[in-house]
């Protein structure tokens, strides 16, 4: 089950946006502010409440527009598309409409269709934020297990703020009155904190199932502030009347409810981990919920900004996961490289200041070849870097040089070496310069050939110190030219990177450059 023919109509700085043909991994990549993230707010609203930011209806039509906002998307269920579509009208802006099929509905009906999860950067404070921020993101992860519980919240908020009005009038306010008032805070405040707590216990035992890494598994407790049955959230309401009273507030209730997070391996409250530490608990937590909350409908999972925050490693960890959940996946990004290793199984479009560009799908074999020849050319730098590192000047040369122009340099006086010099001596001096201690003429004299690690330059470096042949190396510098170029022209700056090539932290730290393998471009 997906989204397909999804379209925006003045909303936010999207005059008219067509997206089709979607797939599983749907990447939105462009610069800052050019309308990345208002397309996920979009698909947000196709489900019950309001929306990733929160926001006001009117803030999300379209500037200079003199009409309302709609969203509509097909949902392909068993063959067959559902059209889902939300909208407001400019003679009551305030007012969100839903249509579903064409006929008119609530937005309630929406979560029986779609299981919307999302995350964003604004959540990165939840753990050390205010605990109203907790409550909401319960309710919003409770509301796409049961779509009844935004009409208990809504309902609860409303009798609450009539409760407290009462309490902060002048007169002494009826009893009659705060009696019915406190009914309906019961009804719907009791049906609020049972569903909170089912959420956190169905959560809880779906993280424990998961590993501890490489996302930091956390712990969830509910803490509601008063009693989670209606009896006794009747009665504590009445027992309380007259310290609201004078606070003028109601002190107790689903309203002051609290969600309590440990980092589970350490013991710590998620609020004292590390920024790094939870950033992955909350990947642990949107990934959890996103499997609870898709099973037996449509899963939709909004992640904005997310793979650029995280290391290659929990970044493939992260593509593997949302690979086997099921739900289709809407990720933005500033650019492609971050998703280069799903890039062939991705819907990409470009978006430009309220643009949408479908891009064409790109050759997997490219990508292969490049990643293979530039392992290559790391083996063939990393054996004559000793050699290269005893010639004079060669770091100040290349203190100013970008990536690309630097690594064209070292190969070609690695080209000029290896016409002077034997693979012996170019063997022997790598030996030399890690201290390895091998004696090259003990293995010469117990017949064991000793092979470069680059096939062809030297079969044997142990008999009569053969010389490289200059067409040889001519033609391996030319494919380390061409793995350049393709590197170049795809953008695929993760794919050294992530290939997870151990003498690649060598060579990162022989050249000083900090931050090398996170910063692989060329050019």
């Amino acid at each position: 089950m997906a989204l397909a023919r999804i379209s925006l109509t003045d909303f936010r700085n999207h005059g008219s946006t067509e997206l089709g043909d979607t797939a599983q991994f749907n990447l939105l990549v462009g610069e800052n502010g050019a309308g990345k993230t208002n397309i996920l707010e979009a698909l947000s609203l196709l489900a019950p409440g309001r929306g990733l930011r929160r926001a006001a209806l009117c803030d999300m039509v379209r500037n200079g527009s003199d009409a309302g906002f709609g969203v509509g998307a097909s949902l392909l269920q068993d063959g067959e598309a559902v059209r889902l579509a939300t909208y407001s009208e400019s003679a009551n802006p305030g007012r969100r409409r839903v249509r579903i099929n064409g006929a008119e509905s609530s937005a309630t009906s929406l979560g029986e269709w779609l299981a919307v999860t999302w995350l964003t950067p604004a959540m990165d404070g939840l753990f050390t934020g205010a605990a109203g921020d907790r409550r909401r993101y319960m309710d919003r992860l409770a509301l796409a297990l049961e779509p009844a519980h935004a009409s208990h919240a809504a309902r609860y908020e409303g009798a609450l703020r009539e409760r407290n009005r009462l309490l902060s009038d002048l007169r002494e306010p009826e009893s009659a009155w705060l009696d019915a008032i406190e009914a309906q805070m019961v009804q719907h405040g009791s049906a609020l904190m049972a569903g909170r707590a089912r959420l956190v216990e169905t959560l809880a035992v779906r993280l424990a199932e998961m590993p501890a890494e490489p996302f930091a598994r956390p712990a969830l407790t509910y803490a509601p502030s008063a009693p989670d049955h209606s009896d006794g959230l009747s009665q504590a309401l009445y027992d309380n009347r007259k310290r609201d009273r004078a606070a003028q507030r109601t002190l107790l209730g689903p309203h002051r409810d609290e969600l309590e997070v440990i980092h589970a391996a350490k013991r710590v409250p998620a609020a004292q981990s590390s920024t790094g530490e939870q950033k992955a608990m909350l990947v642990a937590m949107t990934l959890a919920h996103a499997g609870l909350a898709a099973q037996g409908r449509a899963g939709l999972l909004l992640l904005d900004e997310v793979a650029a925050h995280l290391d290659p490693v929990r970044r493939a960890a992260l593509f593997e996961q949302l690979r086997s959940s099921g739900a289709q996946v809407w990720m933005t990004g500033t650019e492609p490289a971050p998703f280069s290793s799903i890039a062939t199984e991705s819907a990409v479009w470009a978006v430009t200041a309220g643009s949408v560009t479908r891009e064409p799908e790109r050759d997997q074999s490219c990508i292969v070849l490049a990643g293979k020849l530039a392992i290559q050319a790391v083996e063939l730098l990393l054996i004559f870097r000793p050699v290269i590192r005893r010639r004079p000047h060669t770091h100040e040369q290349d203190r100013d040089l970008s990536l690309a122009q630097f690594l064209q340099h070292r190969f070609e006086i690695g080209a000029c070496l290896l016409r002077l010099d034997t693979a012996q001596h170019i063997i022997a001096t790598k030996f030399e310069d890690d201290e390895i201690g091998f004696d090259l003429l003990r293995i010469e004299r117990e017949g064991q050939p000793l092979q470069t690690g680059c096939t062809g330059i030297s079969r044997n470096a142990g008999i009569d110190h053969p010389r490289v042949d200059s067409a040889l190396a001519q033609c391996i510098f030319k494919l380390l030219g061409i793995a350049l170029v393709l590197f170049q022209s795809i953008a695929c700056e993760q794919a050294v990177a992530e290939s997870q090539y151990p003498p690649l932290r060598s060579f990162d730290h022989d050249i000083g450059r900090r931050g090398l393998l996170a910063r692989f471009r060329f050019g």
